[in-house]
């Protein structure tokens, strides 16, 4: 039986706010957007729908989707909700996580599927059928 997600307790582990392309992670990305660190239980802190917060991607994911043959990927963009974004620091990577994300490899069941945007790149992680991770 998989075991329950901690929950912890903010004086435990405290929320931070971040920037990108700016390295600490006391800097203000939005006023009101606070990603919290790695190890939370998804379900219980905010979470930001794609399409509320950048809906051309979520558009052209759709659209993307489609072209490729992939429908059963596109229909879960419109529920896609950004939980994490990538922690590498470069400047120019704008990846985020729709699922809590692991620690190590993603394991069985993981596929990258390469979309062809008009201008960049884009890739998903699908973990067991589920957009895991957005890389563009």
């Amino acid at each position: 039986m998989p075991m329950a997600p901690k929950k912890l307790m903010a004086e435990e582990y405290p929320s931070r706010s971040v920037s990108p392309g700016r390295g600490s992670s006391q800097d203000t990305l939005h006023s009101n957007i606070v990603f919290q660190p790695l190890g939370y239980d998804v379900s219980e802190v905010m979470t930001l729908l794609l399409k509320d917060v950048l809906p051309r991607l979520a558009d052209e994911l759709v659209q993307l989707l489609v072209g490729a043959g992939e429908h059963r990927l596109a229909e879960q963009v419109p529920e896609l909700r950004i939980v994490d974004r990538c922690r590498c620091g470069d400047d120019f990577c704008a990846t985020f996580y729709t699922q809590s994300k692991p620690h190590g490899s993603h394991g069985a069941g993981h596929e990258n599927v390469v979309l062809e945007p008009e201008h960049g790149m884009l890739i998903l992680d699908v973990v067991a059928g589920s957009i895991s991770c957005v890389e563009y």
